[in-house]
């Protein structure tokens, strides 16, 4: 497990550093609008009586995550200002961390301030989902929260899910 983590983190800074073939990619996922709820940290520019539990959403938010060749990953989104952001031109690592029948699990780690954990599902009724949990805070971010959101999906390739 360890050296399928290794491999991984090699092969998607690879990307990072070398980049990839345009052709070379696979859009695996297409999701969007996450809501749910944030523990708002009181600490940087958060209040006490703002800190803690509330509600959360990305509202008109859209997630893909990309496949390059066999390894490498990349979670692109549209963030507030309606740009595409790639995580990984952005400073962030994605990895795989497991991938079953009917869920795949994705890490994204942006060092000294955000860990991200993307997991793509179908449920029992067949509806394409997709969860994101955040960890954010670090000496750089102004606000520190934990989140658990959840959004649909529209796209799912059969090669997001394992198939043995």
């Amino acid at each position: 497990m360890a050296n399928k983590f290794a491999k991984a983190i090699i092969s998607s800074l690879a990307a990072v550093f070398f980049g990839q073939p345009a052709h070379a990619q696979e859009t695996l996922a297409r999701c969007e609008s996450p809501a749910g709820f944030a523990n708002y940290h009181f600490t940087g520019i958060v209040p006490k009586k703002s800190s803690g539990f509330h509600e959360d959403k990305i509202s008109n938010a859209a997630f893909s995550l990309v496949q390059f060749g066999n390894d490498a990953f990349d979670i692109r989104f549209v963030d507030a200002t309606r740009k595409i952001i790639s995580a990984n031109e952005d400073g962030g690592t994605v990895v795989e961390m497991r991938r079953g029948k009917r869920d795949s699990t994705f890490a994204v780690i942006y060092p000294g301030s955000t860990i991200e954990i993307y997991t793509f599902y179908q449920d029992a009724s067949g509806a394409r989902l997709f969860d994101l949990m955040q960890s954010k805070g670090g000496d750089d971010l102004p606000i520190h929260k934990s989140s658990v959101m959840t959004g649909a999906c529209s796209e799912f390739s059969p090669k997001l899910f394992a198939t043995k």
